[in-house]
């Protein structure tokens, strides 16, 4: 694929939990100027927090990619942790988790006050996951940059009263 019409992309590691906030600040600035209102550049700045603090909580750190797609009209947030990795997508979605309510209290993922996995699924357009050779996991996530799709639509309404 020809890198016309992309944006630099931007890798930011992540080994602590200090890590968090920079990569939602980073992730806020990289959002508004691709594009995004206000509360959608932070509705995806907070996807962004809140994979980054899973990476170092479940995957033993890992990096946080944003890239911007002008032809296809996204921005995408990819977490890579370096393991062990989630168990499954569907089980870090469930939104019992991300308010803290453990649904496999043996598995370590689930020790914590929740994964967030909640949070990020109805924020973004877009998930997908998948387990990476070696361990650890990448999970995926576009947000639109066109109004009207997905959160972007609805958000939009609420941003012209501020």
């Amino acid at each position: 694929m020809s890198d016309q019409g992309r944006a630099l992309r931007t890798t930011l590691r992540v080994e602590n939990l200090a890590d968090a906030p920079v990569v939602r600040a980073v992730t806020l600035r990289r959002g508004l100027s691709a594009g995004l209102g206000r509360l959608r550049a932070s509705e995806a700045a907070l996807v962004a927090s809140e994979l980054a603090t899973n990476i170092v909580k479940y995957g033993c750190g890992g990096e946080i990619e944003l890239d911007v797609d002008l032809q296809a009209l996204t921005f995408s947030i990819v977490a890579l942790d370096r393991g062990p990795g989630l168990p499954s997508l569907e089980d870090y979605f469930k939104d019992g988790v991300s308010r803290g309510t453990p649904r496999a209290p043996d598995s370590p993922l689930f020790s914590g006050l929740g994964s967030g996995g909640g949070a990020v699924r109805r924020l973004a357009d877009e998930v997908t996951w998948e387990p990476r050779a070696g361990g650890g996991s990448k999970i995926s996530c576009i947000i639109a940059l066109e109004s009207g799709r997905g959160p972007a639509g609805i958000s939009k309404g609420r941003e012209k009263l501020s």
